[in-house]
This record gives C-alpha cells, structure tokens and sequence, in this order.
C-alpha cells in the first residue's frame, strides 16, 4: 500500500496516483486530515461512470466520506452520517451489503455496474460479535489485542463471502479485487508498534491484492505490485485508458497475455501526526528513512523484507551495496514525488465538521 493510513492510501488505490500527487499526505507541518481530493483527479468509479457502468459505492470509513472527495463518479453514495459514535460502531459490513445488492438490483441485467464497497469492520474501535471472538480466545473478558483483531478480520470475511456469494448469482461476468488501504500494528513484533500510521514495517503497508474471475486462471506472482496499479490494471482489460496514473497496467500478466512488469523496487510513505518516514521495498531488503532531524543513525533501518519479513534486525551494516542501491532509488522517488507535490499547487482543504472530527477521534485519528 503506498501509505499506512486511510485517507492518502484509498486515493492511491482509487486514483492510481501517489499520495504527494494527490496532496493527501502533507509533508509539511501541518495535519493532513482537513486534506479533500481535488476533482481535477480522475477516480476509477469516474472511469467508469464514463464508460458507461453504473456506479455503486459505501464507506463505513469517515475518511472516505464524499466531503474528502473520494466519492467522486459514483451514482449512488451510501455513507452513514455517524458511523462512530462513543467508541463503538454505528454500521457493520451487512448492513452496507444490504445497500450494495439493493441499489444493484435495480439496474438492469444488461447493464455493466460498479460496485465499491470500504469495510470498517476491523478498524478500532473493535467490538467483534462473541462467535468470531470465541474462535480465537478462551478469555472473553480480556480477549487481548490479536484475538480481537483476528475475530473483526473474520468478521469482514463473513461479510465478503456473502457480498462474493450475492454477487455471483446476479451477475456470474463479475471481477472481484480484494484489496486494503493498511494494515495494523500489533506489537507482533514489538518494534512495529500499535496501530497503524506511524510505521511503514510490512505489517502496517503490507497489501492484500486478491483478483477473481472466471476467465482468470489460478496463479501467484511473486513481481512486487502496489495499489497504485489497481485502476491501470482494471482499464486496461477494459481496454480504456488510464490517464496520468502512476501505476502499472497487470492485466497481460493476469490474463497470461504476458509477464507481470519487472519492477525492482516499491515506495510507501507517511507524514501522520509527526511522523516522517520513506520506505523502498526491493526484492530481498526493505530500507526505511527516517525523515525527521536525528543524530541517531540507527533510524536509518534496512530488514528483510520477504524471507524474515517480522525480523526487528538492522542489517545495513551487513549489506552496504544493497542498502546504498536502496538508498539512491529512494532519494530519485522521493525527488519525484516532491515534483509531483510542488506541481499540484495551492493544497484542497475543507474545515471539519464537529461531526466529522468525532468520528475521525472514535478511529483514533484525532486526540
């Protein structure tokens, strides 16, 4: 994922675009949360508005409402006006199913649809019901923190299964992608942290890219993909054309009409809270920068980031060609995107609402 929060993560993989080319994350010294995606930006429910698809979309997440611009090109929008409200939460994923499967219904069989749908079922707050729970834990009363998170997990899979399951009877021609904005920290290991926006360690920007269709043939690929591919990848089976996306179109290396891209290196990033940090991921290391003035170097971290991808290790000492091979794609990227963020401009804020603000404080993204 090419950040370790909502906001700049979904409008990379909504967009195809980086997280400074969408000014979503400010490195500068302010908050990014009051940050709204201008409409200049093209997304895929936008793509597909145009061509022709209706467009179907629900978020239980209040950093995707509409007011951030991440509605954008869809027909019929479903956000809950409290989706947190004193720590627990207002809306599950059946009920956002519910709204998917009935507005789908009444579009005609004929017609192409787009559904989008952004669960919120393991985010924090998390209340998982007592039959999820019970698989993981027998201390209901002190579950601990990964028993909780494994039970919401299961939870959003049994709301995906019935959404896949639905789905697949209306429409059998349906392209499934399962993917996440991030992931979480859970002190598993230690330094990685709790929760999610301050760490680029592969559990928290680690992605989930799961693509099912019948015409698609069972395999795994070991190329290094990121979000930012997703919307290339879908209009290029469509055969349209991705405009101005960052990423890469998959589609021949999904379909077997050729290889997957042979990228040797990904980025990801986050300027939450205080936090500063860059990270280039090769096929064998991950370096992480540290943006913020230190005299520390062990901020600078290299780790393994495929064979021991939970190691706690700094093994820049150990590999210094491959850390300063790391180093340098990181420093281009990051000039790059620097370019990207100057040429952007003026930065597209909104004031929150008291409303909005006590729900971004429910997920934690607000003290």
């Amino acid at each position: 994922t090419q950040a370790p929060w909502t906001r700049p993560s979904s409008g990379s993989l909504l967009t195809g675009r980086w997280p400074r080319a969408l000014q979503l994350d400010n490195p500068g010294k302010r908050s990014s949360l009051s940050l709204v995606l201008d409409d200049r930006h093209t997304t895929l429910a936008e793509h597909l508005d145009a061509a022709g698809h209706t467009t179907i979309g629900s978020t239980g997440n209040p950093n995707l409402k509409a007011q951030f611009g991440l509605a954008q090109g869809l027909n019929v929008w479903w956000e809950p006006p409290n989706t947190f409200k004193e720590g627990d939460v207002r809306i599950d994923g059946h009920d956002q199913v519910d709204f998917l499967l009935d507005a789908m219904d009444d579009v005609p069989i004929d017609e192409p649809v787009y559904v989008q749908l952004v669960l919120t079922d393991p985010h924090t707050p998390r209340r998982p019901p007592l039959r999820y729970l019970r698989m993981f834990t027998d201390t209901l009363w002190k579950p601990g923190r990964r028993a909780t998170y494994n039970a919401t997990v299961r939870q959003a899979d049994a709301v995906l299964a019935r959404l896949f399951t639905e789905m697949k009877a209306r429409r059998p021609d349906t392209l499934f992608i399962l993917a996440n904005d991030h992931g979480e920290g859970l002190r598993h290991p230690r330094n990685h942290g709790r929760g999610h926006g301050n760490h680029l360690y592969p559990t928290t920007i680690g992605g989930t890219s799961i693509w099912h269709h019948p015409a698609l043939v069972p395999q795994r690929t070991d190329a290094l993909t990121m979000n930012i591919d997703v919307v290339p990848t879908v209009l290029g089976a469509l055969q349209l054309a991705a405009v101005d996306a960052d990423g890469e179109d998959l589609s021949a290396g999904m379909t077997g009409a050729g290889p997957f891209p042979d990228r040797s290196v990904v980025f990801s990033e986050t300027y939450y809270g205080k936090t500063r940090k860059l990270t280039a991921i090769g096929r064998e290391f991950q370096y992480i920068r540290n943006q913020r003035p230190t005299k520390d170097p062990t901020r600078q971290e290299m780790l393994f980031a495929h064979s021991d991808a939970l190691s706690q290790t700094n093994v820049i000492a150990d590999h210094p060609e491959e850390a300063h091979a790391l180093r340098e794609a990181l420093d281009a990227w990051d000039a790059a995107m620097t370019v990207l963020w100057n040429a952007a401009g003026t930065l597209n804020e909104i004031e929150l609402s008291d409303d909005t603000k006590a729900q971004l404080e429910a997920l934690g993204y607000l003290d």
